[in-house]
């Protein structure tokens, strides 16, 4: 809410949301790497990830990305337990297999959703 009662912040969610298939690849995926492999857990980045894989499933503005027939074909249709680590491979190859990491992004979209 402090967010959004701020005046200087002019973006809305709507507007960041958008192209999440090459932002996420260049904004968050290098963060979770290095996370990991200092072994953390980055809750932030799940947080994120979270928030796209939800947004992904059609909770809140509509999807604009270049990759939406891809990422949104695997984050649909099946068990939110099997979207992430698939949307996590989508992202980046082979991050889906990090049970840690998609455990922290179940926990953060069932956060979100509550």
């Amino acid at each position: 809410m402090t967010r959004f009662s701020n005046p200087r912040v002019r973006h809305q969610l709507a507007q960041i949301a958008p192209d999440g298939s090459t932002k996420l690849v260049v904004r968050t995926i290098p963060t979770i790497r290095a996370e990991r492999a200092a072994g953390r857990i980055p809750t932030g980045c799940a947080t994120t990830i979270a928030a796209w894989v939800l947004h992904l499933r059609g909770m809140g503005a509509p999807v604009r990305d270049p990759r939406a027939p891809e990422v949104q074909a695997v984050a649909n249709g099946v068990d939110l337990a099997v979207a992430v680590p698939a949307v996590l491979n989508v992202l980046d190859p082979g991050l889906g297999d990090d049970q840690d990491l998609v455990n922290a992004v179940l926990e953060q979209a069932e956060a979100i959703q509550s």
